[in-house]
Protein backbone atom coordinates (compact mmCIF):
# COMPACT_ATOMS: atom_id res chain seq x y z
CA UNK A 1 0.00 0.00 0.00
CA UNK A 2 2.77 2.01 1.05
CA UNK A 3 4.39 1.69 -2.34
CA UNK A 4 1.00 2.12 -4.17
CA UNK A 5 0.94 5.88 -2.48
CA UNK A 6 4.53 6.54 -2.99
CA UNK A 7 4.53 5.62 -7.02
CA UNK A 8 0.59 8.06 -7.10
CA UNK A 9 2.93 10.52 -5.28
CA UNK A 10 5.51 10.32 -7.97
CA UNK A 11 3.17 10.62 -10.39
CA UNK A 12 1.68 13.55 -9.37
CA UNK A 13 4.59 15.15 -8.94
CA UNK A 14 5.78 14.28 -12.17
CA UNK A 15 2.35 15.79 -14.19
CA UNK A 16 3.30 19.23 -11.85
CA UNK A 17 6.63 19.35 -13.14
CA UNK A 18 5.76 19.18 -16.47
CA UNK A 19 3.06 21.42 -16.54
CA UNK A 20 5.44 24.19 -15.08
CA UNK A 21 7.75 23.49 -17.29
CA UNK A 22 5.47 23.88 -20.55
CA UNK A 23 4.01 26.58 -18.78
CA UNK A 24 7.49 28.31 -18.41
CA UNK A 25 8.66 27.44 -21.98
CA UNK A 26 5.31 29.22 -23.45
CA UNK A 27 6.62 32.21 -21.37
CA UNK A 28 9.83 32.00 -22.71
CA UNK A 29 8.08 32.11 -26.55
CA UNK A 30 6.28 34.89 -25.73
CA UNK A 31 9.00 37.33 -24.38
CA UNK A 32 11.15 36.29 -27.13
CA UNK A 33 8.05 37.58 -29.50
CA UNK A 34 7.50 40.58 -27.51
CA UNK A 35 11.03 40.99 -28.08
CA UNK A 36 11.59 40.39 -31.15
CA UNK A 37 8.48 42.79 -32.55
CA UNK A 38 9.69 45.21 -30.51
CA UNK A 39 13.03 45.63 -32.96
CA UNK A 40 10.84 44.48 -35.98
CA UNK A 41 8.42 48.24 -35.53
CA UNK A 42 11.57 49.85 -34.78
CA UNK A 43 13.06 48.16 -38.39
CA UNK A 44 9.60 49.09 -39.73
CA UNK A 45 9.68 53.05 -38.00
CA UNK A 46 13.05 53.40 -39.61
CA UNK A 47 12.28 52.26 -43.29
CA UNK A 48 13.67 48.58 -43.06
CA UNK A 49 11.86 45.87 -45.20
CA UNK A 50 10.69 43.55 -42.52
CA UNK A 51 9.63 39.46 -42.80
CA UNK A 52 5.50 39.95 -42.84
CA UNK A 53 5.33 36.19 -42.06
CA UNK A 54 7.71 35.67 -39.71
CA UNK A 55 5.89 39.19 -38.43
CA UNK A 56 2.34 37.36 -38.55
CA UNK A 57 3.93 34.47 -36.46
CA UNK A 58 5.20 35.97 -34.01
CA UNK A 59 2.15 38.32 -33.10
CA UNK A 60 -0.34 35.25 -32.98
CA UNK A 61 2.46 33.96 -30.43
CA UNK A 62 1.72 37.35 -28.46
CA UNK A 63 -2.22 36.72 -29.13
CA UNK A 64 -2.32 33.14 -27.86
CA UNK A 65 -0.38 33.66 -24.91
CA UNK A 66 -2.70 36.76 -23.46
CA UNK A 67 -5.83 34.49 -24.64
CA UNK A 68 -4.11 31.90 -22.51
CA UNK A 69 -3.49 34.46 -19.71
CA UNK A 70 -7.00 35.37 -19.64
CA UNK A 71 -8.11 31.94 -19.36
CA UNK A 72 -5.97 31.22 -16.56
CA UNK A 73 -7.10 34.22 -15.01
CA UNK A 74 -11.28 33.60 -15.08
CA UNK A 75 -10.58 29.85 -13.78
CA UNK A 76 -9.96 31.31 -9.88
CA UNK A 77 -13.19 33.28 -10.63
CA UNK A 78 -15.28 30.47 -11.60
CA UNK A 79 -13.79 28.25 -8.86
CA UNK A 80 -14.64 31.29 -6.08
CA UNK A 81 -18.15 31.11 -7.96
CA UNK A 82 -18.45 27.18 -7.63
CA UNK A 83 -17.09 27.13 -3.89
CA UNK A 84 -20.14 30.42 -2.73
CA UNK A 85 -22.87 28.19 -4.11
CA UNK A 86 -21.86 25.68 -2.16
CA UNK A 87 -21.61 27.84 0.97
CA UNK A 88 -25.02 28.74 -0.04
CA UNK A 89 -26.47 25.12 -0.08
CA UNK A 90 -24.85 23.99 3.21
CA UNK A 91 -25.89 27.40 4.88
CA UNK A 92 -29.42 26.51 3.88
CA UNK A 93 -29.62 23.43 5.25
CA UNK A 94 -28.28 24.31 8.83
CA UNK A 95 -30.50 27.55 8.71
CA UNK A 96 -32.93 27.72 11.97
CA UNK A 97 -36.43 27.81 10.60
CA UNK A 98 -38.32 30.94 10.91
CA UNK A 99 -34.62 33.05 11.22
CA UNK A 100 -33.71 35.66 8.95
CA UNK A 101 -30.52 35.54 8.15
CA UNK A 102 -27.84 38.55 9.02
CA UNK A 103 -26.80 40.49 6.16
CA UNK A 104 -23.15 41.46 6.35
CA UNK A 105 -22.40 45.23 7.32
CA UNK A 106 -20.75 47.11 5.10
CA UNK A 107 -17.25 48.28 6.03
CA UNK A 108 -16.73 51.57 6.90
CA UNK A 109 -15.75 53.80 4.22
CA UNK A 110 -16.75 51.43 1.70
CA UNK A 111 -18.06 53.25 -1.56
CA UNK A 112 -22.20 52.79 -2.47
CA UNK A 113 -21.19 51.76 -5.72
CA UNK A 114 -19.38 48.34 -4.59
CA UNK A 115 -20.64 45.75 -5.99
CA UNK A 116 -19.55 42.02 -7.03
CA UNK A 117 -18.60 43.57 -10.30
CA UNK A 118 -16.12 46.28 -10.36
CA UNK A 119 -17.87 49.26 -11.63
CA UNK A 120 -16.68 52.76 -13.97
CA UNK A 121 -16.67 54.69 -10.28
CA UNK A 122 -14.21 52.23 -9.07
CA UNK A 123 -11.69 53.03 -11.79
CA UNK A 124 -12.60 56.14 -11.51
CA UNK A 125 -11.54 57.46 -8.72
CA UNK A 126 -8.47 55.63 -9.22
CA UNK A 127 -5.21 58.28 -10.81
CA UNK A 128 -3.25 55.25 -11.79
CA UNK A 129 -5.92 53.89 -14.11
CA UNK A 130 -6.02 55.15 -17.14
CA UNK A 131 -6.54 54.27 -20.83
CA UNK A 132 -4.86 54.77 -24.39
CA UNK A 133 -6.95 56.56 -26.95
CA UNK A 134 -6.97 57.45 -30.56
CA UNK A 135 -7.14 61.18 -30.14
CA UNK A 136 -8.18 61.36 -34.30
CA UNK A 137 -11.20 58.52 -33.69
CA UNK A 138 -14.46 59.13 -31.38
CA UNK A 139 -14.98 55.32 -31.66
CA UNK A 140 -12.16 52.59 -29.78
CA UNK A 141 -12.18 50.06 -32.70
CA UNK A 142 -9.20 51.88 -33.96
CA UNK A 143 -7.45 51.01 -30.74
CA UNK A 144 -8.99 48.11 -30.29
CA UNK A 145 -7.72 46.70 -33.62
CA UNK A 146 -4.45 48.05 -33.63
CA UNK A 147 -3.65 47.14 -29.74
CA UNK A 148 -1.12 44.26 -29.68
CA UNK A 149 1.41 46.03 -32.21
CA UNK A 150 0.94 48.66 -29.17
CA UNK A 151 1.29 46.25 -27.05
CA UNK A 152 4.43 44.85 -28.29
CA UNK A 153 5.85 48.53 -28.57
CA UNK A 154 4.96 49.44 -25.07
CA UNK A 155 6.02 46.20 -23.67
CA UNK A 156 9.84 45.78 -25.45
CA UNK A 157 10.49 48.81 -24.01
CA UNK A 158 9.20 48.12 -20.56
CA UNK A 159 11.86 44.69 -21.72
CA UNK A 160 14.45 47.22 -22.53
CA UNK A 161 14.28 49.52 -19.40
CA UNK A 162 14.14 46.14 -17.15
CA UNK A 163 17.01 44.86 -18.66
CA UNK A 164 19.27 48.02 -18.57
CA UNK A 165 18.14 48.70 -15.14
CA UNK A 166 18.06 45.36 -12.82
CA UNK A 167 18.31 47.01 -9.85
CA UNK A 168 16.33 49.40 -9.70
CA UNK A 169 12.37 48.79 -9.08
CA UNK A 170 10.85 48.39 -12.45
CA UNK A 171 7.39 49.55 -13.59
CA UNK A 172 4.18 47.28 -13.15
CA UNK A 173 0.66 47.65 -15.37
CA UNK A 174 -2.14 44.96 -15.56
CA UNK A 175 -4.74 45.71 -18.70
CA UNK A 176 -6.69 42.64 -18.32
CA UNK A 177 -9.89 44.95 -18.27
CA UNK A 178 -11.68 47.25 -20.48
CA UNK A 179 -14.44 50.15 -20.24
CA UNK A 180 -16.49 51.26 -22.73
CA UNK A 181 -14.64 49.36 -25.40
CA UNK A 182 -11.14 50.58 -24.42
CA UNK A 183 -8.25 48.22 -22.27
CA UNK A 184 -8.04 50.07 -18.75
CA UNK A 185 -4.31 49.78 -17.96
CA UNK A 186 -3.76 49.54 -13.89
CA UNK A 187 -0.19 51.23 -12.66
CA UNK A 188 0.96 49.59 -9.61
CA UNK A 189 2.29 53.09 -8.39
CA UNK A 190 2.80 56.47 -9.57
CA UNK A 191 6.70 55.96 -10.85
CA UNK A 192 5.13 52.99 -13.51
CA UNK A 193 2.41 55.49 -14.39
CA UNK A 194 5.18 58.03 -15.42
CA UNK A 195 7.26 55.63 -17.22
CA UNK A 196 4.05 54.63 -19.18
CA UNK A 197 3.05 58.18 -19.80
CA UNK A 198 6.41 58.77 -21.41
CA UNK A 199 6.42 56.00 -23.79
CA UNK A 200 3.32 56.78 -24.71
CA UNK A 201 4.13 59.70 -25.59
CA UNK A 202 7.51 58.56 -27.18
CA UNK A 203 5.52 56.63 -29.62
CA UNK A 204 2.31 58.75 -30.19
CA UNK A 205 2.74 59.03 -33.71
CA UNK A 206 4.08 55.79 -34.50
CA UNK A 207 1.33 54.33 -35.95
CA UNK A 208 -0.30 55.27 -39.62
CA UNK A 209 -3.52 57.01 -39.22
CA UNK A 210 -3.57 56.99 -35.06
CA UNK A 211 -2.40 59.90 -32.50
CA UNK A 212 -2.09 57.71 -29.17
CA UNK A 213 -3.22 59.99 -26.41
CA UNK A 214 -3.12 58.78 -22.26
CA UNK A 215 -6.04 59.94 -20.60
CA UNK A 216 -7.20 58.98 -17.17
CA UNK A 217 -9.66 56.14 -16.73
CA UNK A 218 -12.42 58.89 -15.57
CA UNK A 219 -12.17 60.65 -19.23
CA UNK A 220 -12.62 57.77 -21.09
CA UNK A 221 -15.71 59.04 -23.87
CA UNK A 222 -19.07 57.93 -23.00
CA UNK A 223 -20.54 56.73 -25.76
CA UNK A 224 -24.25 57.37 -27.18
CA UNK A 225 -26.48 54.60 -26.13
CA UNK A 226 -29.60 53.91 -27.55
CA UNK A 227 -33.04 51.86 -26.59
CA UNK A 228 -34.80 50.25 -29.18
CA UNK A 229 -38.50 48.34 -29.11
CA UNK A 230 -38.34 45.37 -31.15
CA UNK A 231 -41.20 42.24 -31.40
CA UNK A 232 -41.48 40.37 -28.67
CA UNK A 233 -39.26 37.80 -29.59
CA UNK A 234 -37.88 34.83 -27.30
CA UNK A 235 -34.29 35.10 -28.95
CA UNK A 236 -31.26 36.81 -26.79
CA UNK A 237 -30.26 40.29 -27.21
CA UNK A 238 -26.80 39.16 -28.80
CA UNK A 239 -28.78 37.07 -31.48
CA UNK A 240 -31.30 40.33 -31.98
CA UNK A 241 -28.42 42.55 -32.43
CA UNK A 242 -26.73 40.87 -35.20
CA UNK A 243 -29.79 40.75 -37.03
CA UNK A 244 -30.28 44.86 -37.20
CA UNK A 245 -26.61 45.24 -37.87
CA UNK A 246 -27.08 42.74 -40.93
CA UNK A 247 -30.38 44.38 -41.94
CA UNK A 248 -28.90 47.39 -41.84
CA UNK A 249 -25.60 48.16 -42.92
CA UNK A 250 -26.23 51.60 -44.47
CA UNK A 251 -25.60 53.21 -41.06
CA UNK A 252 -22.17 54.04 -40.30
CA UNK A 253 -20.16 52.61 -37.46
CA UNK A 254 -23.29 50.15 -36.69
CA UNK A 255 -20.64 47.17 -36.95
CA UNK A 256 -19.83 48.70 -33.14
CA UNK A 257 -22.92 48.83 -31.86
CA UNK A 258 -22.62 46.77 -28.31
CA UNK A 259 -25.47 45.43 -25.80
CA UNK A 260 -25.68 46.85 -22.93
CA UNK A 261 -29.03 44.98 -21.56
CA UNK A 262 -32.18 43.84 -22.30
CA UNK A 263 -34.87 45.35 -20.89
CA UNK A 264 -38.55 44.10 -19.10
CA UNK A 265 -40.43 42.87 -22.17
CA UNK A 266 -44.26 43.44 -22.49
CA UNK A 267 -47.04 42.19 -24.67
CA UNK A 268 -46.85 44.33 -27.69
CA UNK A 269 -42.77 44.78 -27.63
CA UNK A 270 -38.98 43.90 -26.45
CA UNK A 271 -36.99 46.69 -25.61
CA UNK A 272 -33.15 45.99 -25.44
CA UNK A 273 -30.55 49.00 -24.78
CA UNK A 274 -27.35 49.44 -27.02
CA UNK A 275 -24.13 51.38 -27.01
CA UNK A 276 -24.43 53.06 -30.44
CA UNK A 277 -21.27 55.28 -32.32
CA UNK A 278 -21.23 59.27 -33.11
CA UNK A 279 -21.44 58.59 -36.43
CA UNK A 280 -24.57 56.66 -36.26
CA UNK A 281 -26.35 59.56 -35.10
CA UNK A 282 -26.45 61.64 -37.82
CA UNK A 283 -27.55 58.88 -40.21
CA UNK A 284 -30.33 57.61 -37.65
CA UNK A 285 -31.77 61.32 -37.77
CA UNK A 286 -32.20 61.03 -41.81
CA UNK A 287 -34.64 58.09 -41.01
CA UNK A 288 -36.70 59.52 -38.18
CA UNK A 289 -34.52 57.33 -35.27
CA UNK A 290 -36.16 54.15 -36.99
CA UNK A 291 -34.22 50.87 -38.44
CA UNK A 292 -35.28 47.87 -40.30
CA UNK A 293 -36.10 44.75 -38.22
CA UNK A 294 -37.70 42.00 -39.35
CA UNK A 295 -40.68 43.07 -41.31
CA UNK A 296 -41.20 46.72 -39.37
CA UNK A 297 -39.07 49.74 -38.89
CA UNK A 298 -38.30 49.42 -35.24
CA UNK A 299 -38.56 52.85 -33.09
CA UNK A 300 -35.45 53.86 -31.33
CA UNK A 301 -34.41 56.65 -29.00
CA UNK A 302 -31.17 58.15 -28.23
CA UNK A 303 -29.78 59.15 -24.95
CA UNK A 304 -26.61 61.90 -25.60
CA UNK A 305 -25.88 64.01 -22.76
CA UNK A 306 -29.35 63.07 -21.12
CA UNK A 307 -28.62 63.88 -17.68
CA UNK A 308 -31.46 61.32 -16.63
CA UNK A 309 -29.74 58.49 -18.33
CA UNK A 310 -26.37 59.53 -17.14
CA UNK A 311 -27.49 59.60 -13.33
CA UNK A 312 -28.71 55.81 -14.21
CA UNK A 313 -25.40 54.99 -15.48
CA UNK A 314 -23.70 52.19 -13.45
CA UNK A 315 -21.45 50.68 -16.15
CA UNK A 316 -19.41 47.65 -14.54
CA UNK A 317 -15.51 47.14 -15.71
CA UNK A 318 -15.06 43.85 -17.82
CA UNK A 319 -15.53 43.52 -21.64
CA UNK A 320 -18.61 45.03 -21.40
CA UNK A 321 -20.58 48.09 -20.16
CA UNK A 322 -24.26 47.17 -18.18
CA UNK A 323 -27.08 49.19 -16.62
CA UNK A 324 -28.12 47.90 -13.67
CA UNK A 325 -31.26 49.52 -12.98
CA UNK A 326 -34.42 50.07 -15.32
CA UNK A 327 -34.88 53.42 -17.14
CA UNK A 328 -38.44 53.61 -18.69
CA UNK A 329 -39.21 50.76 -20.83
CA UNK A 330 -42.44 52.22 -22.35
CA UNK A 331 -42.94 51.55 -26.09
CA UNK A 332 -43.76 54.77 -28.06
CA UNK A 333 -47.21 55.00 -29.54
CA UNK A 334 -45.56 54.80 -33.04
CA UNK A 335 -43.20 51.72 -32.15
CA UNK A 336 -44.95 49.33 -34.34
Amino acid sequence: MSTNQSALAAKRDSKKNHKKSQNQLRKNRYQRAVFILGKIAKDQAAGTPVDEAETKRLKSIVEEYESYLKRKQSQPQEQSKKESTSRKRNRSTTEVPGTQPKKPRRSEGEHSCTTTARHFCDAARDSLQVAIIDGKSSSPSTIRERFVEIDVRLSSMVLSYVLDNPAVPHPEFDSSETLRGYRVIKCADQASLDFLTGSVAKISNAFEGLQLRLIPASDIPKRPRARIWLPPLEEPGEKLLRCIKLQNKSIPGIDEWQLIKEEKPNKASKPILVAICDESIEALKKTDNKISFGIRKARLKIFQGDKAADEDDTEEVDDASQLLRNVGTEEPRDAQ
